[in-house]
């Protein structure tokens, strides 16, 4: 993450380019543009065809500046949605258990474990932890990250831009594939988003005003139609002419550029800059340096095409049994043989017979209907939702301890791709966050000990404590064995270091750094104890020899003097 040192505001003007320069950049977005689509062409025919049978809604395949066809029906392929529900149960799982709104799931932290454990620290962590939350909490990004999850479970792929907002401080907007392409650089990391969408003129003079415009929309706009589409592109890349130091969009580490594409327009909308990019691309499965990721959805897409054809036939099926193929005179010909309909014939003929010339045998629709629940039992697996919904699959009460520990086998099946999460989309929407929050002065001051010093992100979710429960249970075992060991060898707790397994064991919990002690306030409360001690034992002596020379004086022991007398060695009275 960011350091927390003090970081310069750059202004957010637009970038001062020579005619020059604009000609010579966007020929340059045209092209790498044209590139792009051209390698993303394998993924799009790919993409269409899953999100075809799964929830047609996803994706924008083209873009059609007023398109008449954009809210036709779109679900004629799906006969069965299994996969449908099984994809939003799947998204809503992800968001529970990695990003749930209801409770903490992430935690700042240093490096330096030395500089960790002071107690300052901890609660500076803490309160920037609780301010991010917080700022998540109020703006939209969990709406759209609820999205993104849902491009992920099907595309295997989800986008979504964090810009610094006046009102939330930060706002998101998820993209749905189709419309964006990707690039990667040498250490296969997003290095370059690129987009082809469609804005209204109405969109387009509020966000760039009528000036950036082409002529055509700037005619639209004075004619009253700010209704009608445009398409726009949009570019967010390294900036490979930065100049370190430089005030503005030139001294940036990412470039962003707005166009328009159609029209007679050869310059650009807008150039903007960003300190740390703006976008995230997270992926669920990358096979070697593809680009894009794979998805449930993709290995779920041979059992959802069997599923519609196994629905097709049954639904087939259930019709020859109810109304069958039928046989009759030729003197019927013409008439309706359905239900409550009559079929008047010459007297005399009154023996005409109708039968049905094939009926399936009873048990071929429990067969079918038996191929159906194992097609839908394996697409349900495949989205991982006897995960999600484990306590309402279970056939039997269990114990708490058992359900515990099948969670945290079956989560260990989604380590690898919850560590790309991780890495993709949860650690860099946070970074950017604090990034966008220390600029704008919305951060406590850190203590002395972080000046100059970089915070990283911790994940402490459901699915991240359920990784990490390996660790937690090894703790757990360790500190019975030896408690156990002792009943017979007591020096057997000399081995354990109360302290640092009390604190290794909050860290793997992700507990709040205000729940268990420091050091330091350890050994105080130890002392002051030692001390409360020493000073009851203290009184405790002290009333013990005055009760004892009490009953000394009150010992007669003859010739009127009392025992105490006598220890002093003084005679009677």
């Amino acid at each position: 993450m960011a350091s927390v040192a003090p970081v310069a505001v750059a202004p957010r003007s637009p970038q001062l380019l020579s005619p020059d320069q604009i000609m010579a950049l966007r020929k340059a977005l045209d092209r790498r543009l044209v590139d792009l689509e051209k390698q993303r062409l394998p993924w799009l025919y790919h993409w269409r065809e899953i999100g075809k049978v799964i929830l047609p809604r996803l994706g924008r395949w083209l873009a059609i500046a007023n398109d008449p066809t954009r809210g036709t029906p779109k679900t004629q392929a799906i006969i069965d949605s299994t996969a449908g529900v099984s994809a939003t149960r799947f998204a809503s799982g992800l968001m529970a258990g990695v990003t749930s709104p209801a409770r903490p799931w992430f935690a700042l932290t240093v490096p330096d474990q030395q500089r960790a454990s002071a107690a300052a620290v901890k609660l500076w962590l803490d309160e920037v932890g609780k301010r991010i939350s917080r700022v998540f909490a109020e703006s939209n990004f969990y709406r759209s990250i609820a999205m993104l999850y849902q491009e992920i479970a099907l595309f295997g792929t989800g986008v979504m831009l964090i810009s610094e907002d006046y009102h939330d401080v930060i706002r998101c907007y998820p993209l749905t594939a189709g419309e964006y392409f990707l690039a990667v650089d040498e250490r296969l990391e997003p290095s370059a988003l690129y987009r082809r969408f469609v804005m209204s003129v109405e969109q387009l003079v509020g966000q760039f005003g009528l000036a950036a415009c082409s002529d055509q929309v700037q005619a639209l706009h004075r004619t009253g139609q700010i209704d009608t589409e445009v398409i726009v592109a949009h570019a967010i890349e390294h900036n490979s002419g930065r100049i370190e130091g430089a005030p503005g969009p030139k001294g940036m580490a990412w470039r962003e550029t707005y166009w328009e594409l159609g029209t007679s327009c050869t310059g650009v909308l807008q150039v903007k800059g960003y300190h740390e990019r703006p976008f995230l691309a997270a992926r669920w499965e990358v096979t070697a340096n593809d680009v894009y990721g794979s998805s449930p959805g993709m290995t779920a897409l041979g059992q959802i095409k069997a599923l519609q054809k196994a629905q097709l036939r049954k639904a087939q099926l259930v019709d020859q049994l109810a109304m069958p193929h039928r046989v009759a005179p030729a003197v019927l010909a013409g008439e309706r043989m359905l239900p409550g309909e009559i079929s008047y014939v010459p007297q005399g003929q009154l023996n005409v017979e109708i039968k049905p010339s094939y009926v399936p045998h009873p048990s071929a629709l429990s067969a079918v209907d038996a191929v159906v629940t194992e097609i839908q039992r394996r697409i349900k697996s495949i989205f991982f939702e006897d995960l999600f919904l484990m306590i309402d699959q279970l056939d039997t009460v269990r114990t708490a301890t058992e359900i515990a520990e099948r969670k945290t086998e079956k989560m260990m099946m989604l380590g690898p791709a919850l560590e790309r999460l991780h890495d993709e989309l949860l650690s860099p929407a946070v970074e950017r966050s604090f990034a966008i929050m220390l600029r704008g002065g919305l951060l406590p001051p850190p203590p002395a000990e972080l000046h100059g010093r970089f915070v990283g992100v911790e994940f402490i979710s459901t699915m991240a404590q359920a990784q990490k429960a390996v660790a937690t249970t090894g703790i757990e075992r360790l500190v019975a064995f030896i408690g156990n060991l002792a009943g017979a060898l007591p020096t057997a707790l000399d081995k354990l270091n109360v302290d640092e397994t009390i604190d290794e064991y909050g860290e793997a919990l992700g507990v709040c750094p205000k729940v268990v002690n420091d050091d330091k306030q350890a050994q105080a409360i130890r002392q002051q104890r030692q001390q409360q001690q020493q000073q009851q034992q203290a009184l405790q002596t002290s009333m013990a020899a005055v009760q004892g020379a009490q009953g000394l004086s009150q010992t007669d022991v003859g010739g009127g003097q009392n025992a105490l007398q006598m220890m002093l060695g003084r005679g009677g009275a």
